[in-house]
Parts: C-alpha cells; structure tokens; sequence
C-alpha cells in the first residue's frame, strides 16, 4: 500500500468515525450509565463530587490567596472543570485501544470511534460538573460580557485539539505500555505546575514562566479569561491554535502510518 492511500484511508477512518456518532454516542452513554448504575442520584453524582471540591479547595486556598475570594472561586472553579475535561482525555487516550481490544479484533470498524468515544464521555462528564459551575457564577453574582460568547470557539478548540491527542496518545501507548504509567505520573505533576490551584500574577517570577510555557494553561485560559476576566486571551489563541495545526499534523501522519498495526500490538 502506498502513502497517498494510507493517508486516504485514515482520512476516511476518521470521517466514517464522525459519521457514526450514532454508535460512540451510545457507547459514551452506557460507559456513564454503567459507572452510576444503582446508585441513587446517578451522574449527578459527577455535579456534586465537582460543587464539594470546589467548596473545600476554596474555603483553604481563597483565604490565603491575594485576590478577592470572589474573582479565586470563579477562576479556580473554571481553571478545575477544563482541567478535569484535558486530563481525563489524556489519561483515557492511552488506553482508547487497548480496552477495545476485544472490538477492534472481532469486527471491522473504523478504530476512530473509539476515539471519539472517549472525548465523548469526558465532554459529558464536563457537561455535568458545569451546572456546578453555572450555579458558582449565579451565587457569587458573577457579571458577564460578550467576550464570555468566546467560550464556544474555545471549547470547540480544546475538543479539536482532544482528537488529535487522543489519536497520536492511542497509537504510541498501544505499541508502548510504559507509556500509560508515564502520562498518569506526568499529569499528576502537571497538576501543580498548571495554574488552577495558583493565580501566575500573584506568584513570584518563576511560577509565572510555568503558566508561559505550560500549553495547558493556554488551554484552560482561553475558556477561562473571557468567563473570569471579560478578557479573550489572544496569546493563549495563538498558542492553541498552532499546537492545534502542529499536532494534528503529526498525529494525522502517525495514525495513517501505524493504523493497520494495532490490532497487531495487543
């Protein structure tokens, strides 16, 4: 098989992945109704688990932060929900295959729906912490501008960039298992190093080169800023933009080359 037709038949691996949503949508809602099944509030458990979180991480840190409790609720609360959306993807993207092994072996589809299986879900599981979040904006009467109509792009970006991590993840940590331990451990230190917890203009000058060159604080930015600030984060657009173009280069390139060979790494 030559390159033009393994470009073409991962180009239409993913179209037909998109095409299919009938059957990751499916997926995505029984993944969540299995999780939830029996229990008595079932994924509102996801909005309560979120709404305590907060409560906690705000009534320990606010206090101690120099900003208004108010504007460090507001950004700690969104900073977490998009965090929580990126780093349930990448973690999940590691393993979008290796758990469809028995999927992927047995029937001929396109490996793309797995994909979009896995964003699917955590979109979902974001969708449900956001009533939360909603509700923190309604409570802290949180005045909004129309730089907030800016959270649409921006989540559709983050969504676009969530494919191709997922595609270039799934292929790397199928062929290398090691690499599912190292993104875990990695993410947990990103944690900290992210601003979510931290405000970068009331931290010294180090803390501040972190949110610089730390792309997922782009990413949590553009959702954020427009939300929090009134502000649309043009730097941060500019970064997501061209990690979103580079990465989809390289992944796109990667999962052509290396789509046939999966079935062949369980």
């Amino acid at each position: 098989m030559n390159s033009v037709q393994k470009y073409k038949n991962a180009a239409n691996d993913i179209l037909e992945g998109i095409r299919k949503n009938n059957v990751w949508f499916a997926m995505s809602s029984e993944d969540l109704r299995s999780r939830y099944r029996r229990t008595a509030f079932g994924v509102l458990w996801l909005t309560a688990t979120f709404s305590l979180f907060i409560l906690a991480k705000s009534m320990v840190f606010g206090g101690i932060m120099a900003v208004p409790f108010k504007e460090y609720t507001l950004y700690m609360a969104t900073s977490f929900l998009i965090w929580g959306f990126l780093s349930a993807t990448v973690t999940d993207a590691c393993t979008v295959w290796i758990n469809s092994e028995s999927w992927l072996c047995g029937i001929n589809t396109p490996k793309s729906i797995f994909v979009f299986q896995v964003i699917f879900r955590n979109f979902v599981t974001m969708s449900y912490s956001g009533i939360a979040l909603i509700a923190i904006f309604l409570l802290l009467r949180q005045g909004l501008t129309w730089h907030a109509l800016m959270v649409i792009p921006a989540l559709l970006l983050t969504l676009i960039n969530a494919v191709w991590i997922t595609l270039f993840l799934g292929v790397i940590a199928t062929r290398y298992r090691d690499i599912v331990h190292v993104v875990r451990t990695g993410m947990g230190i990103l944690f900290f190093v992210t601003p979510i917890l931290w405000i970068p203009s009331t931290m010294s000058h180090k803390f501040q080169l972190f949110a610089l060159y730390n792309p997922f604080a782009h990413a949590l930015a553009i959702v954020r800023d427009p939300l929090v600030y009134g502000s649309s984060a043009s730097i941060s657009w500019l970064v997501c933009g061209s990690i979103a173009i580079i990465g989809w280069t390289v992944s796109f390139l990667l999962f052509a080359k290396f789509r046939t060979r999966i079935v062949f790494w369980f």
